[in-house]
């Protein structure tokens, strides 16, 4: 079969509809006759692939290479793939499971919405090593990457696994999003995932760093479905909140279903924000789906870790950004209105925001530090601070934990006034004061490396321990934030 060169495929369609083409493209194959019938047959795909019962069989082996690149990289690549160019949304789908006996001691990469670009990473991918890996890659080349382990998904158990991708280009509205088996593994959202380039292409195979060994992987109902607009299914539709004793605005985050946890209440002639969080409310971000193992400082006898299959929160970010290099005051009324503060309730972070090489508290407010604590200090309102952004740092030398001297229980149902003065230069320090007391004076914290985008959340992030997280309500009021000198 003859196919068309890059260039005379490009002008091709220049010429038939320009950079803005059909409003919607699907492009199906279901390998019941042949192969792929797509643009791109990468390295040795054609030679190294077979359709055997209606399914495509691709077997790389060791020194099939596809670019000129991948001898000095020690890469391995057989891939098909269809050109996207001149497109903003791409869904990709297709099932996929691994042949007897397979290994992936390497990264092994399956598919990928790539822009051509050198240098940079895919847009969006799925690998099969370490049981399934997903990535979704910035215009900075910044990776957010989440494992199909930890939603009991593994890729390489030798059953079929259905993957959706999904891709949005744009410089301020992107999106990314993998699905496997029905289960959201990552998203991101509103972040530059335009790669400078218009040419892209969706692509299936075997791209691996170099391997000694043989890898079988089969392919079936590969659909490429490519248009202009985003997939309004697929927009975020959350909900704004401003008042008019504020003076910037607060976006829900990773919502809940309870679309009634987080309102405007009255009081007589005053209006606030009230959050209220019950027992079980998963948060709808990919990492609030993971077990995680909270480890004690000072416990009860017989307690040494506590396991929480999930985060609970109701929370809501900033909608402007804080800008680096600056220095802020920010000042908000709190109040523990219901609840224990027995359990390490979040009410407020600082930090970044978009992408998880960056996203993460840098310094946070918390009720109730019960068994993070001594005894002592259970009750007390605590104070999280990040002392280091270096990624393989052990947790004691990353952060430190301190309390404000206060009892929740002396506070609670009256309002308190938090001023929290803050910069965002390479060493940042915060001084923070409860109810006009200082409490932290000019403490050194972290923002996580490669942080662009700098923001502030409220609202009530936990995790879920159903001994301590029962239904608590945080009232927040007169938030204003300002760059001082």
């Amino acid at each position: 079969m003859t196919r068309l060169p890059p260039s005379l495929y490009l002008l091709l369609l220049f010429f038939l509809g320009g950079c803005q083409t059909t409003k919607q493209v699907t492009i199906k194959n279901d390998f019941t006759k042949s192969l792929p019938n797509v643009e791109e047959w990468i390295g040795f795909a054609g030679t190294a692939s077979e359709v055997k019962n209606g399914v495509l069989v691709m077997t790389i082996k060791p020194g099939m290479v596809g670019a000129t690149s991948d001898p000095i990289n020690k890469t391995e690549r057989i891939e098909f793939g269809t050109r996207v160019t001149g497109y903003s949304w791409v869904t990709q789908s297709f099932k996929v499971k691994v042949g007897k006996k397979f290994r992936a001691d390497k990264r092994t990469l399956i598919a990928q919405i790539k822009p051509w670009v050198n240098g940079m990473s895919p847009a969006v991918s799925v690998n099969l090593d370490r049981g399934g890996r997903v990535k979704c890659v910035d215009s900075d080349n910044s990776q957010a990457i989440a494992l199909t382990n930890s939603y009991s998904i593994n890729l390489t158990d030798g059953k079929w696994h259905t993957v959706v991708m999904n891709y949005f280009k744009s410089d301020s509205n992107g999106y990314c999003e993998v699905i496997i088996d029905g289960t959201k593994i990552i998203k991101l959202t509103d972040f530059n995932s335009y790669h400078g380039v218009e040419e892209t292409t969706a692509r299936i195979g075997i791209y691996r760093d170099a391997l000694p060994y043989n890898q079988t992987v089969f392919f079936d109902d590969w659909v490429v479905k490519k248009q202009n607009d985003r997939e309004p299914n697929f927009s975020d539709k959350r909900r704004v909140f401003k008042d008019n004793d504020w003076n910037t605005t607060f976006v829900e985050t990773c919502p809940t279903k309870n679309k009634g946890a987080i309102k405007l209440v009255n009081e007589g002639t005053n209006s606030f924000l009230r959050v209220t969080l019950n027992s079980g409310e998963k948060g709808s971000c990919p990492g609030d789906k993971e077990t995680r193992t909270y480890s004690t400082l000072h416990s009860s006898p017989g307690i040494k870790q506590i396991k929480s299959r999930f985060i609970e929160r109701e929370e809501l970010y900033q909608s402007s950004n804080i800008l680096k290099n600056k220095k802020y005051k920010l000042e908000f009324n709190v109040r523990f209105f219901r609840g224990n503060g027995t359990f390490n309730e979040e009410f407020f972070t600082l930090g970044g925001r978009g992408k998880s090489l960056c996203s993460g508290d840098a310094v946070s407010l918390y009720f109730g530090r019960n068994i993070f604590g001594a005894p002592e200090e259970m009750r007390k309102i605590g104070i999280k601070r990040r002392v280091s952004n270096k990624r393989k740092a052990e947790p004691i030398d990353k952060w430190s934990y301190d309390t404000v001297p206060v009892q929740i229980d002396k506070i609670k149902k009256k309002w308190n006034r938090v001023r929290i003065i803050f910069d965002t230069t390479e060493k940042p320090k915060a001084s923070i004061f409860w109810n006009n007391q200082m409490v932290a004076n000019n403490w050194n914290f972290a923002f996580r490396s490669r942080c662009k985008n700098i923001a502030i959340n409220i609202g009530n992030r936990r995790p879920h321990y159903p001994k301590y997280g029962r239904t608590s309500i945080f009232d927040f009021d007169k938030i204003t934030l300002i760059e001082v000198n």
